[in-house]
């Protein structure tokens, strides 16, 4: 299941701006505290719920592209370290 951060990206088309956008978890439910975005209206919980399957498939692409672009750095001869160097991964 994605993240609020990542519903909520999903819902703005953007990477939120933490100094727009506050969350906070309480008893293991995550929730937004404070909305600053002008440009669109608070999301409801059913909105963010709605983008749950959208956000987990783009968190996997970025998975799946990410392991990709390692096993084509190996196919071109470079080794773990120098992965690491390169992608900080």
């Amino acid at each position: 299941m994605a993240s609020i951060v990542q519903k909520v990206e999903e819902y703005l088309g953007e990477q939120v701006n933490l100094k727009k956008c506050v969350f906070v978890e309480k008893g293991g439910v995550e929730s937004i505290e404070t909305w600053r975005y002008t440009e669109k209206p608070k999301p409801t919980t059913e909105q963010l719920d709605a983008l749950n399957n959208q956000a987990d498939l783009k968190a996997q692409t970025k998975i799946n592209k990410k392991a990709s672009g390692k096993q084509k750095l190996k196919d071109l001869g470079l080794d773990d370290d120098e992965i690491q160097a390169l992608m900080g991964a």
